[in-house]
């Protein structure tokens, strides 16, 4: 089963209709495009993920908000903020999922830049941050110009009851190959997750 492919409740298309309502404020430095509301934590209250753009960004690119709730000022304040390659909001897609398998979930953005290309971005929990609230990094971008998919792999039953961690879910882009004129060579190149270098690692195949 392919994550791109997947019907889920976590994955979040951009649309005109969406009614949830942002729980901060945001300066006119941004355009809002869309609240979505997650469970990114194991605390109690929701946090809450900004799809926006800077008006002054002349890259025009998507960018990631994550609200988290301040129990000291009683209040939602914005606690990071991650640039993606994308540009188009109807094509722009966030899931919030576990790729790795360690029941802590990843933000993970597909989506199409401004020539046209795939795009994908996935952050994952910055868990040795000094910063108080949720804080996350980048753990993987692709751009290509054919399709990019994720490798959804089945998980035991210990780690559905948080007995024991799961397997990582590999990803995998395919791009034209330009050296011929078949427009179905594929060049494919999988990424696997790698607790090494703690993000995810290119093995052209």
């Amino acid at each position: 089963v392919y994550l791109s492919e997947a019907e889920t409740s976590s994955l979040a298309i951009v649309n005109e209709d969406d009614d949830t309502r942002r729980r901060v404020e945001l300066g006119d430095e941004f355009l809002p495009i869309q609240a979505i509301d997650a469970n990114l934590d194991l605390d109690e209250p929701e946090e809450q993920i900004l799809l926006v753009k800077r008006r002054a960004d002349p890259s025009d690119r998507i960018r990631v908000l994550v609200t988290d709730f301040d129990t000291l000022r009683n209040t939602y304040r914005v606690t990071w903020e991650g640039e993606t390659s994308a540009t188009n909001v109807r094509t722009f897609a966030l899931y919030v999922r576990d790729l790795v398998g360690d029941h802590v979930d990843e933000l993970v953005c597909f989506g199409t830049d401004s020539l046209g290309l795939q795009t994908l971005e996935v952050f994952r929990r910055d868990q040795a941050t000094t910063t108080v609230g949720l804080s996350y990094r980048e753990i993987l971008q692709v751009t290509t110009d054919a399709s990019i998919e994720i490798e959804e792999r089945p998980r035991s039953d210990a780690y559905r009851t948080l007995q024991s961690n799961g397997v990582s879910f590999p990803i995998h882009s395919f791009r034209r190959n330009h050296a011929t004129e078949a427009p179905l060579d594929l060049v494919k190149t999988s990424y696997y997750w790698r607790v090494q270098q703690g993000r995810y690692v290119a093995e052209v195949e």
